[in-house]
């Protein structure tokens, strides 16, 4: 997909979601970076990447809960940006969160890797094993990011004991 085409207003009969050059800056720091995608009708689509990768702000975009600093969206012909009741409307998503990686392999047609606020790969989870000549969708997130989801998103030791403080000072 070329993210300088422009998009049109009419989506093609098979796309639910077209994103396109889609950005967010917050105070100079580039959180989403350019990400193009499309989605099928009916298919399930996952974001795959480390915390602060830039997933939950695009979802937040795509669900006209945050305003793209720049590019386009458009969910089923309508503008999230400029018709916010038509896109809430007009699609549904699933919040799925898992750290067991052949559930997610399992589930999804369509896989984008995102990392450092960039699209580095999208296929299905068999082609982007194919693409890294990997076994596994773990294996091939490895390959492409250099990182596992379980060492990004586990808190430490010392976190967790942290977390835990705030939660028993606060009901005290």
């Amino acid at each position: 997909m070329d993210d300088q085409e422009p998009l049109d207003d009419k989506l093609p009969d098979n796309n639910m979601i077209e994103v396109r050059g889609l950005t967010k800056v917050y105070d100079g720091f580039t959180a989403v970076d350019g990400i193009s995608f499309e989605v099928r009708k009916g298919e399930i689509f996952a974001f795959l990447g480390p915390n602060g990768a830039g997933k939950t702000t695009t979802i937040k975009m795509l669900t006209t809960l945050l305003t793209p600093t720049s590019g386009k969206i458009l969910l089923d012909g309508h503008d999230p940006v400029t018709d916010q009741e038509a896109a809430r409307r007009s699609f549904g998503i699933v919040f799925f969160t898992t750290h067991i990686m052949e559930e997610a392999e399992r589930v999804a047609n369509t896989v984008a890797v995102i990392d450092h606020g960039k699209i580095i790969a999208q296929a299905s989870p068999q082609e982007l094993q194919k693409q890294t000549n990997t076994q596994s969708l773990e294996d091939a997130y490895l390959a492409l990011t250099g990182k596992t989801i379980r060492e990004e998103e586990a808190p430490s030791a010392i976190e967790r004991m942290r977390m835990r403080r705030r939660v028993w000072s606060g009901r005290r």
